[in-house]
């Protein structure tokens, strides 16, 4: 196989990467607006000193306002959780800051950067907070074309080895980047419940019904 073959090969890995990732992204901003119907956006730190926020030319943040830093609430409320929503309501931070005329970033005053996460596409995420979904997604992507390229069938075989893989090699992710792990998820795969083992079976059926598409 040539240089130019591996090359190209490698770069429509990326672009399925890419393209899962923001699948992903889109199915946590509808599940959110979904639980959280009272939330019209979600700013964040983009937390990447790297993070081109098209914002070089400082004539593009011409408005100053407000943005809310605070904890999903809605569900706190719906569920009764009263102590944890006056901790969650005492959490809530209201900053002013510049904002971008899609209102999608914002630069407060001391110059650090925010970004709207609910209403940003994927690939205008910093790589703080494609994260999570890239993780997932390069792991998925790459375990289904080893497979493929070894001959292998994506079938309920492939799908229980592949779950187990994911949730291993997510796991140790989040663990060494110092990342929280909940306790019904910080364990092995065979010690996991079902209920936790299929939402990793999920995430792999997804990448299998992407290639299913192609």
């Amino acid at each position: 196989m040539s240089y130019e073959n591996e090359s190209e090969e490698g770069n429509e890995t990326e672009q399925k990467i890419a393209q899962f990732g923001g699948q992903l992204h889109r199915e946590w901003q509808e599940q959110f607006q979904k639980d959280n119907p009272s939330h019209q956006d979600r700013f964040k730190s983009a937390d990447d000193p790297n993070f081109d926020i098209r914002f070089s030319d400082e004539s593009s943040l011409p408005e100053t306002g407000e943005i809310t830093l605070n904890k999903p609430l809605d569900e706190l409320r719906a569920e009764g959780k009263e102590e944890k929503l006056a901790a969650a309501l005492k959490k809530q931070q209201i900053i002013k800051a510049r904002l971008s005329k899609d209102g999608k970033v914002a630069k407060d005053e001391d110059g650090k950067v925010y970004i709207d996460i609910l209403t940003t596409d994927y690939d205008n995420l910093s790589e703080k907070w494609k994260g999570d979904n890239k993780a997932s997604a390069e792991i998925t992507i790459n375990l289904i074309e080893k497979q493929l390229a070894e001959g292998g069938q994506l079938d309920e075989e492939f799908l229980e080895l592949a779950s187990k893989d994911l949730h291993e090699v997510f796991l140790r992710r989040r663990k060494d980047s110092g990342a929280w792990v909940p306790a019904e998820q910080d364990k092995s795969y065979n010690e996991l419940s079902e209920e936790e083992k299929e939402k990793d079976r999920i995430m792999i059926r997804k990448g299998i019904e992407m290639y299913a598409k192609k």
